[in-house]
């Protein structure tokens, strides 16, 4: 049986890594809501309740209503509540060994261990910085790739593949 060990420490720019990439895979629905909302005006234009300009207008308005608030969360609001989850989370700080083989990742830290089975994992996803296994939708154990070989990052990535997650970010059956 194959085991892999390594030692890391979450950084906020990982934890910061983490919530735009998971941003970024939601951003499929803030998308659908700018979908619904121009033919919805298009409609309206059509059938004569709006006029042209006030169409124009409106279609516009979301669009740059869209884009103002993705830009105000990407760049203000989530860097500001990252920072401040990540100052309140010790064990969030703390050193982190991991190990892995063919069954199981463990992660032992100070405050306590973990071990989630392969076949266990909802998903995973990766991004340049960090690779992501989730235990379920809503959680994330986060793999600085900085502090890990890219040996344990790819024998991750290969346990999840094998154990039926063939892609990333797409949720076990």
């Amino acid at each position: 049986m194959n085991q892999l060990c390594g030692e890391m420490q979450i950084l906020e720019s990982d934890y910061l890594a983490f919530q735009r990439l998971y941003i970024r895979r939601n951003i499929r629905r803030m998308a659908i809501f700018v979908g619904v909302v121009l033919p919805g005006i298009g409609v309206l234009r059509l059938t004569g309740v709006l006029s042209g300009p006030v169409a124009l207008g409106a279609a516009g308005g979301a669009v740059a209503g869209w884009l103002l608030i993705w830009a105000l969360w990407h760049f203000v609001t989530m860097p500001y509540h990252v920072r401040k989850v990540y100052r309140e989370s010790a064990a969030l700080r703390e050193r982190t060994t991991i190990a892995c083989d063919d069954e199981a990742i463990t992660f032992t830290q100070e405050s306590g261990n973990w071990r989630l089975k392969w076949c266990e994992a909802a998903r995973w996803d990766e991004a340049e910085t960090i690779f992501a296994v989730f235990p379920n939708r809503a959680m994330a154990h986060i793999l600085p790739k900085r502090d890990l070989s890219s040996e344990i990052i790819d024998f991750v990535r290969e346990r999840l593949i094998v154990s039926g997650l063939t892609q990333p970010w797409k949720l076990r059956k």
